[in-house]
Formats: structure tokens, C-alpha cells, sequence
């Protein structure tokens, strides 16, 4: 081993010789012979990667029970080669089962580990469940298979538990949603409620292919082997009578029955169906009470201001303050009761409407008159109705004769 000049650790670490001095100072080890610096690969290294000098210690110290060390295992990438799949696929057996051991942060695989997992019937059968259908369907039309996907959740505040059950079988779906009381603040417990309610519900399908879908991955491996987890959660009351139901139910369908995980495409989305429907306990917001109307006498007083690409803008005083309405009619004068009519609607009580500044009140009136029935000229009239019934309106005098003489007034 021979030591490293500065120029070399530059060249081997892809470094900038300002770097390297930031990196000295910083406490990188060095020896100092001399005016000169020398270096010790497997120091620096260490200091620059502590994870992978990390991750290295603990692959070359690691042997499995067998006595097997890390060079009889085979990275994530060889093994995704070796079976010809990818990633996410990867990811989803080894959540149903598939063998690997972690080391450190990575994942390793024994070939033949792998292949007699997948040649015993818990591989076979898992391996055939983790695929959908050809013609993408939800459940197998044919042979009459029940998909049951269950998820739970809990609610802290209110404590309570809530579950899900969406039941999948020939293209058809029917939901169902539960609540409990929380004795704790146990979340997982609520995922073990929706499986006894999925099971309770499966009764109904019994003789028939059953698979329920859950996200808890330890219960469904448990299953997988015969027996159940363990958690000391699990040994207080009032779990203990849950646990016993759920095992009871589980042996009861025999054979037929099957646990896979849940959040894969074969169950497409009934999980987040399912997942949304365990949380109907959840009370809808009460809307805020709505503002009472005013109730004292109030005058408002409307003159056109101009119009603008088929809207009509005026001017609005209510109580004393002014500001601009627009609204969108075929006159002015039916633009000014239409005004009225959204603001007498608004108000409680008594309202005094003055009308003024309407540059083309005759010709308006004259057209009205001579429209044709059921136009602007029924619409004035009925606004005009509505108006007196609800509320006490005036209006000014050039406006009262006009429309009397007409009588629309």
C-alpha cells in the first residue's frame, strides 16, 4: 500500500485542489512528512462515502444461517435479469413472500431460494393472483370468483374505527362501510376489523373461490404458512375475541379462501374505494348559519351609467353608498327592475326603489309595448308584479306617467 500524494487523491476522487483544502481543513485525514502531504486511500475513502464504507463492512461480515455470505447472493438488478421482470414487480413479491435478506440498505437474493419458492404452491398460487386478467376485467366471470378488498382507519379524535368492504364479482361491486369505538390509539387494529368484516361478508359467497385483498403484509404471510402474528397488541382485551373470530372464520372457508396484498392491478381501484368508504364516519362539516337579512327600511336609488359588449353598467346608491352593477338584459329599462328585483330579494325589509337617469326610457317602453307577447315586455311586466308584492316601490314621476300611460305601471 503506498501513500497518495495530493495529485493523486484530486485525480482518483474527481476533486479541485480548492476542494481538497476545504476537505483538510474540514478534518479529512492526512500525514504531514515534511512541507509535504501524503494521504491513505481507505482514509479518505472512508471519509468522503461513510455510507458505502458502511454498507461495505456489513456485506463482507454478513453469513445467513446456513453459513452462506454475501458472495452466494445476488443483487436487486441480477435477480430482476435472472426472472425477467421489473422493479415494481420485484417489489410486489417480496411483499407476498418472495425470499430476500436486507443488508444494510440493500436488497439480496439467493437464486435458489427464489426458485423453490416459486416452484412450492404458495408461489404458484401468489404468482397467479398477482396478474390480472387478459381482458382487464375485475373478477373472473367464468368460474364465479369473489374479490373482497378491506381497509381500515381510525380516527384519533373522535376514537373510532372505521372500515371498508368492496366486494367484486361478475362486473358488479356493492361497498360497505362500518364504524367501532376505538378502545386505544392502535391504528393497525382497525385494518384487522375490516378483514373480520370482509370474512363476516364472505359467508354469503361460500362454496365459492373467495380472495380478499388487505395491506397488512404480516397477517397475509402468516396465513400463507398457517399460522397467525403475533403482536402483543393482539393478547389484551378487546382484541383477544377479535383474533379468535378471525381465525374461526378464516378455517371455516378451507381451501377456497386466499389472502393477497392489496394495493396491486387486480384490484384496481376498489382499495382506494375501499379506503374512502372507511372513513364515512367522519361527520359532514356543518355549513356556517347564513348572515340574517337586514331587516330596516333601506332606499336605493339606480341610474344608468353605460353599457359595455351587451352588459348594462349603473350607478347604485344603497343607504347612502354608491357603487356600480352590471347586469346583462336587451334594454336599460328592464336592466334597472331587474336590479331592483335582486336587491328587494336580498332585503327584509321595507325597500323604496328610485329610478332616474334613464336616457332611453320612452324608446324602451315604446318597444316593450309593441314587442311581441311573451318577450321583454311580459318580463318587465311580471318583474314590475314582483316587485309590488315584496316590497314597497317608487319610482320617480317622468317614470310613473310614462308607464302608466302605457300601462305598465
Amino acid at each position: 500500500m503506498n501513500l497518495r500524494t495530493p495529485h493523486d487523491i484530486i485525480k482518483e476522487f474527481n476533486i479541485t485542489e480548492t476542494k481538497l483544502k476545504l476537505l483538510i481543513e474540514n478534518g479529512m485525514p492526512h500525514l504531514k512528512i515534511g512541507k509535504q502531504l501524503r494521504f491513505v486511500r481507505e482514509e479518505v475513502e472512508r471519509f468522503l462515502f461513510p455510507r458505502h464504507t458502511k454498507q461495505r463492512g456489513l456485506e463482507r461480515s454478513f453469513k445467513d444461517e446456513k453459513g452462506r455470505t454475501i458472495r452466494d447472493y445476488v443483487s436487486k438488478i441480477s435477480i430482476q435479469s435472472f426472472l425477467g421482470i421489473g422493479e415494481s414487480t420485484l417489489y410486489r413479491l417480496c411483499e407476498q413472500g418472495l425470499p430476500y435478506v436486507k443488508i444494510g440498505r440493500k436488497r439480496f437474493f439467493h437464486r435458489e431460494d427464489v426458485l423453490d419458492y416459486l416452484r412450492s404452491p404458495i408461489g404458484k398460487r401468489r404468482k397467479k393472483l398477482s396478474y390480472p386478467n387478459q381482458n382487464k376485467t375485475s373478477c373472473d366471470q367464468s368460474t364465479g370468483n369473489v374479490i373482497i378488498t378491506a381497509d381500515g382507519s381510525h380516527d384519533e379524535k373522535r376514537q373510532v374505527f372505521g372500515t371498508g368492504v368492496v366486494v367484486t364479482k361478475d362486473r358488479c361491486k356493492k361497498t360497505y362501510s362500518y364504524s367501532y369505538p376505538a378502545p386505544d390509539h392502535n391504528k393497525i387494529a382497525s385494518e384487522y376489523y375490516a378483514i373480520r368484516d370482509a370474512l363476516l361478508i364472505a359467508k354469503e359467497y361460500r362454496g365459492k373461490p373467495i380472495t380478499i385483498g388487505t395491506d397488512q403484509t404480516d397477517f397475509i404471510r402468516s396465513m400463507a404458512d398457517n399460522t397467525f402474528p403475533q403482536f402483543k397488541w393482539m393478547k389484551t382485551e378487546p382484541y383477544v375475541h377479535l383474533m379468535n373470530q378471525i381465525k374461526q372464520l378464516a378455517a371455516s372457508f378451507g381451501d377456497s379462501l386466499h389472502f393477497v396484498y392489496a394495493n396491486q392491478p387486480l384490484f384496481k381501484g376498489a382499495y382506494r374505494e375501499a379506503h374512502k368508504k372507511s372513513r364515512t364516519y367522519q361527520k359532514k362539516k356543518k355549513k356556517s348559519p347564513s348572515r340574517p337579512l337586514p331587516s330596516h327600511d333601506t332606499r336605493i336609488e339606480i341610474g344608468y351609467a353605460h353599457h359595455s359588449y351587451g352588459s348594462f353598467y349603473y350607478h347604485v346608491k344603497k343607504d347612502g353608498v354608491a357603487h356600480v352593477a352590471k347586469t346583462q338584459c336587451s334594454t336599460i329599462l328592464q336592466g334597472a327592475l331587474h336590479l331592483a328585483k335582486r336587491y328587494a330579494s336580498s332585503i327584509e325589509g321595507k325597500l323604496s326603489v328610485h329610478i332616474d337617469r334613464l336616457p332611453s326610457f320612452e324608446k324602451d317602453v315604446e318597444m316593450l309595448r309593441t314587442g311581441r307577447e311573451g318577450g321583454p315586455y311580459e318580463m318587465v311586466l311580471n318583474t314590475l308584479h314582483h316587485l309590488k308584492k315584496t316590497s314597497s316601490f317608487t319610482m320617480d314621476d317622468r317614470f310613473e306617467e310614462s308607464a302608466t300611460a302605457i300601462g305598465i305601471a
